[in-house]
Protein backbone atom coordinates (compact mmCIF):
# COMPACT_ATOMS: atom_id res chain seq x y z
CA UNK A 1 0.00 0.00 0.00
CA UNK A 2 1.20 3.48 -0.88
CA UNK A 3 0.99 6.08 1.17
CA UNK A 4 0.47 9.60 -0.01
CA UNK A 5 2.97 11.76 0.26
CA UNK A 6 2.82 14.99 2.15
CA UNK A 7 1.61 18.15 1.20
CA UNK A 8 4.46 20.76 1.13
CA UNK A 9 3.33 24.17 1.76
CA UNK A 10 6.27 25.71 -0.90
CA UNK A 11 7.85 28.91 1.06
CA UNK A 12 7.44 32.29 -0.44
CA UNK A 13 10.65 33.69 -2.07
CA UNK A 14 9.45 37.13 -2.52
CA UNK A 15 11.37 40.44 -1.66
CA UNK A 16 9.46 40.49 2.01
CA UNK A 17 10.51 37.09 2.58
CA UNK A 18 14.21 37.58 2.55
CA UNK A 19 13.38 40.14 5.39
CA UNK A 20 14.43 39.62 9.23
CA UNK A 21 11.60 37.57 10.58
CA UNK A 22 11.03 40.76 13.26
CA UNK A 23 10.59 43.16 10.42
CA UNK A 24 8.52 40.53 8.99
CA UNK A 25 6.26 39.84 12.09
CA UNK A 26 5.54 43.87 12.17
CA UNK A 27 5.29 44.00 8.74
CA UNK A 28 2.60 41.25 9.35
CA UNK A 29 0.95 42.93 12.41
CA UNK A 30 0.63 45.68 10.55
CA UNK A 31 -1.36 44.01 7.98
CA UNK A 32 -3.46 41.99 10.47
CA UNK A 33 -4.47 45.20 12.20
CA UNK A 34 -5.68 46.56 8.49
CA UNK A 35 -3.30 49.05 7.68
CA UNK A 36 -3.18 50.51 4.57
CA UNK A 37 -0.16 49.34 2.49
CA UNK A 38 1.04 53.50 1.42
CA UNK A 39 1.67 53.40 5.68
CA UNK A 40 3.16 49.74 5.50
CA UNK A 41 5.63 51.39 2.54
CA UNK A 42 6.33 54.19 4.66
CA UNK A 43 7.10 52.26 7.88
CA UNK A 44 9.34 50.09 6.11
CA UNK A 45 11.35 53.06 4.34
CA UNK A 46 11.80 54.64 7.82
CA UNK A 47 13.36 51.03 9.18
CA UNK A 48 15.96 51.35 6.44
CA UNK A 49 14.53 49.27 3.88
CA UNK A 50 13.21 51.18 0.79
CA UNK A 51 12.01 49.72 -2.46
CA UNK A 52 8.88 47.67 -1.84
CA UNK A 53 5.70 48.42 -3.36
CA UNK A 54 1.80 47.37 -3.36
CA UNK A 55 2.52 44.25 -5.61
CA UNK A 56 4.76 42.93 -3.06
CA UNK A 57 2.67 43.93 -0.23
CA UNK A 58 0.06 42.34 -1.97
CA UNK A 59 1.91 39.07 -3.13
CA UNK A 60 3.07 38.82 0.76
CA UNK A 61 -0.33 39.33 1.77
CA UNK A 62 -1.71 36.02 -0.29
CA UNK A 63 1.59 33.78 1.06
CA UNK A 64 3.59 34.41 3.72
CA UNK A 65 1.21 36.24 5.69
CA UNK A 66 -1.33 33.38 5.45
CA UNK A 67 1.09 31.42 6.96
CA UNK A 68 1.96 33.57 9.33
CA UNK A 69 -1.47 33.68 10.45
CA UNK A 70 -2.12 29.98 10.23
CA UNK A 71 0.75 29.58 12.87
CA UNK A 72 0.84 32.55 15.24
CA UNK A 73 -0.58 32.79 18.51
CA UNK A 74 -2.26 36.39 17.89
CA UNK A 75 -6.06 36.71 18.75
CA UNK A 76 -6.65 37.38 14.70
CA UNK A 77 -10.36 37.71 13.46
CA UNK A 78 -11.11 34.69 11.44
CA UNK A 79 -12.49 37.00 8.47
CA UNK A 80 -8.77 37.98 7.84
CA UNK A 81 -7.58 34.76 7.28
CA UNK A 82 -10.79 33.97 4.63
CA UNK A 83 -10.75 37.13 2.68
CA UNK A 84 -8.09 39.41 3.47
CA UNK A 85 -9.10 42.95 2.42
CA UNK A 86 -6.98 44.49 -0.21
CA UNK A 87 -6.19 47.94 0.45
CA UNK A 88 -5.35 50.01 -3.25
Amino acid sequence: MVKPSPVKVPKPRSKIARLSVDIQHNLNTLLAAGCPYSDIIRNLNDQGYPGFNKVNLHDWKLTGFQNWLRTCDADIPSEIVQEPVEHT
